[in-house]
């Protein structure tokens, strides 16, 4: 598994989308290209910043599709099917579904059309257009927060994905701070969910993400989040130690549920992988439906504040998989929420923010708080 996810990491640093947009002439403009695809003239800037370049596509507006994927191929892809490494980049694809979407007419490298079933060089990039790919909306309002040689604390908004996600490739904040900033090969130290707004921490550039990912909890040693959560609580500080699992029977994949410490795990057993966890939790202020609260997490579990809160009977605001058990997420999967929808969860997307990082560099203690404009506390 780790394996899988260095992979799917090493993949997304080397990938760049861009957004392809109609000019007056009726062809595209690629926006924020890095490579000059074959066939294409014109290299401009676009108002998209400092040192962005722009290629004009030659070809009619209605042989392209929206998206340009970029690739950057090294030695150890050389020998491999354009189409084996096209289903490795979009996991979901089958080769049949990538022949019927039309990227063997769309694909380019190092220069020279090709087609789908031909061998990567081994070296060079890879340019492909996404003929049907659409991005669900997204907020890009991020800032950088604090920053120093090494590393960055950005804001994250809200409904930004940090990453690409089967739905956004261009529309994720890794990919934004890569177009509109120098730093064209930063990388991310941490997660946070796309609908989690708050401080996250980005390495520069390769080397440093290097030196650090596998050190990051002696370099990021504090996380403080803060949260608008249903009721209000009967307790002004809580330490949360439930153990938390996902389920092989849940009807949402992704949902994580407490258990007991010593709960059994293995292929005969609901429960899929056991972990400990620990959140201390404090009421800073209650108002009637809803109360504000400030999580300290000593584990870093997927989901950890959520499902924590949501066991102790207070969910997250706006929660679609931990409040409500679980029907808005089921429900939007098979269409949009309504109104009514979104007023029973209490917000439009869950309350949850990361409001303060420290950070142990070797020339001291770092603590980059979010601003107080930019908090849930503002909202309450």
């Amino acid at each position: 598994m780790q394996k899988d996810y260095d992979r799917a990491a090493a993949n997304v640093a080397v990938m760049h989308i861009h957004a392809l947009h109609r000019d007056k002439t009726g062809v595209r403009v690629l926006i924020a290209g890095f490579n000059v695809v074959s066939g294409t003239r014109g290299i401009t800037d676009h108002g998209c910043g400092s040192s962005v370049k722009v290629a004009v596509l030659l070809q009619p507006a209605g042989e392209l599709g929206l998206y340009q994927a970029d690739f950057q191929i090294y030695p150890g892809d050389g020998g491999v099917t354009i189409s084996a490494f096209l289903t490795q980049q979009f996991p979901r694809a089958t080769q049949e579904q990538l022949q019927a979407r039309g990227y063997a007419g769309h694909i380019v490298q190092n220069g020279v059309k090709c087609h789908i079933g031909e061998l990567l060089t081994g070296s060079g990039t890879l340019s492909v257009i996404l003929p049907e790919h659409e991005e669900d909306p997204y907020q890009d309002d991020w800032q950088l927060i604090w920053e120093s040689p090494q590393f960055m604390v950005v804001y994250k908004p809200p409904m930004l994905p940090v990453s690409r996600t089967t739905r956004n490739l261009y529309g994720t904040l890794i990919s934004e701070i890569r177009r509109k900033t120098p730093w064209r090969d930063a990388r991310l130290m941490h997660r946070l969910d796309a609908e989690t707004s708050g401080l996250i921490l980005l390495a520069k550039y390769e080397a440093a993400d290097r030196r650090w990912k596998k050190k990051i909890d002696r370099l990021l040693v504090r996380k403080i989040y803060q949260a608008l959560v249903a009721g209000e609580p009967a307790w002004d500080e809580v330490d949360i130690t439930l153990a938390l699992s996902e389920r092989r029977d849940s009807a949402i994949r992704t949902r994580m549920y407490a258990v007991a410490a010593d709960a059994v795990t293995g292929a005969d057993s609901v429960y899929t992988s056991v972990k400990a966890c620990h959140t201390r939790v404090r009421c800073l202020q209650r108002q009637g439906a809803q109360s504000l609260v400030e999580c300290e997490l000593f584990t870093g579990r997927k989901h950890q504040i959520r499902a924590h809160l949501a066991a102790v009977g207070h969910p997250v605001m706006g929660d679609k998989i931990y409040s409500h058990d679980g029907r808005f997420y089921l429900q939007r999967l098979q269409q949009p929420l309504s109104e009514d929808d979104f007023r029973l969860l209490g917000a439009r997307h869950q309350q949850l923010q990361a409001v303060s990082l420290t950070l142990a560099l070797p020339e001291g203690e770092v603590t980059v708080d979010l601003p107080e404009a930019l908090r849930l506390s503002t909202q309450i």
